[in-house]
């Protein structure tokens, strides 16, 4: 949650451990998606993925959060430091 009003860029990466036919990354603002920065498809293949996006946050009530889905359940995210989140303001409001 940014204390700070204005524009955040916000950056996030996940990694499995498996195989899966899909694998989709968002970025959520306020419990909603922002903007979806990540979409394997239907290729079957061990998923590395991830984007950026220009969010912008009130400075008080605002949260950003990361979200990553699978169509493999045994394709869980990886726990070797590969999945990052992160955001940075880039201009105040």
């Amino acid at each position: 949650t940014p204390t700070v009003a204005g524009y955040y860029q916000v950056d996030g990466f996940v990694a499995l451990n498996a195989a899966t036919t899909r694998l989709i990354v968002s970025i959520y603002k306020n419990g909603s998606q922002a903007k979806k920065v990540f979409d394997l498809g239907d290729v079957a293949a061990v998923a590395n993925g991830g984007g950026t996006a220009v969010v912008y946050c009130n400075g008080s009530t605002d949260y950003i959060e990361l979200y990553a889905r699978t169509a493999n359940i045994n394709s869980v995210i990886s726990s070797g430091g590969e999945t990052m989140f992160q955001a940075s303001m880039i201009r105040s409001a």
